[in-house]
């Protein structure tokens, strides 16, 4: 994987500048380009000129990390401005605080409508960034987009641990139930299904070089989403990777994805990768990014 560009959000909150810190660290890790974007949702009168502390905030990060660091001169106001200025990154950065306001109730959240609409993985930060990840929990579904999101957490974060979890839903064994199938039918059922998510779950993780990460696998039972925090609480990871499915419209007005589920329960950082997702096709888009000097505040180069 590669990543060159990263997009953070900051409204100058403590949340806030907990998702710049962590945006700093990971453009410091991978050598990338950081791009802070100010993104408010509601107005805050105490803030005279959030631009020009937006630039003041990107000499700092610069200097700190050492990293090339824009600010933006133009804020994002709505949420498609932000969809517009992601479609130049790699990664979008924000914290977790993008809540339904009671005025619009009907409407999604914020953050629902930028992982409904970029196409770039989104980190939602949650904790403080005092260290770089050290236990990564990669919630998969075994289908043919798994191999490629383990791949993309596992050079994520080149130093943690990777561990790959599945969990078994309980459909299948709901519609025996109705159909009257034996006790002893279902529980051989479960078993063979069980078996069966972990022989491809081992297989998924043998097929990665583990002499970076160490690669460790479990299958659980029940709703993903609720099963991946209570392992993610179990195992004290600080990031769960999870892939998010092509955006439906009428889906995504009727059901709640995997991925805002896990936004609710678990208490550590949530990296949303969008199945298929690729780095190569932003080379141009990149490119063209940074040949538009009217939309940045100025540019720093990190000092050693």
């Amino acid at each position: 994987m590669t990543i060159q560009s990263i997009l953070a959000l900051t409204d100058f909150s403590s949340h806030a500048e907990n998702s710049l810190e962590r945006a700093a660290r990971i453009a410091s890790n991978h050598q990338a380009r950081l791009v802070l974007m100010y993104s408010a949702e509601e107005p805050n009168a105490k803030l005279v000129d959030p631009l020009t502390r937006l630039a003041q905030r990107a000499r700092q990060l610069a200097r700190r990390y050492n990293i090339q660091v824009n600010a933006l001169t133009r804020s994002g106001e709505v949420p498609a401005d932000v969809v517009a200025q992601a479609h130049h990154a790699d990664l979008l950065v924000l914290d977790h605080r993008r809540h339904r306001h009671w005025s619009r109730f009907w409407r999604n959240t914020v953050l629902d409508h930028l992982l409904q609409r970029c196409h770039c993985p989104i980190l939602v930060v949650k904790t403080t960034p005092s260290q770089p990840y050290t236990r990564v929990l990669v919630s998969v579904n075994l289908n043919t987009a798994a191999h490629a999101l383990v791949r993309y957490a596992n050079g994520f974060e080149a130093t943690a641990e990777l561990e790959l979890f599945h969990a078994v839903t309980g459909y299948t064994t709901s519609r025996l139930r109705l159909a009257d199938v034996s006790t002893e039918a279902i529980a051989a059922h479960e078993q063979a299904t069980h078996m069966q998510a972990t022989q491809r779950i081992l297989k998924l993780t043998d097929s990665f070089d583990t002499r970076r990460n160490r690669v460790m696998s479990v299958v659980g039972q029940g709703d993903p989403a609720r099963q991946a925090a209570v392992q993610q609480e179990a195992t004290n990871a600080d990031l769960i990777v999870v892939g998010k499915r092509q955006h439906v419209r009428w889906l995504d007005l009727l059901f709640e994805s995997t991925s805002q589920r896990l936004l609710r329960w678990a208490s550590s950082d949530i990296l949303v990768v969008p199945h298929g997702y690729s780095t190569s096709a932003r080379t141009a888009a990149l490119k063209s990014t940074v040949s538009q000097p009217q939309e940045q505040a100025g540019r720093w180069q990190g000092i050693a």
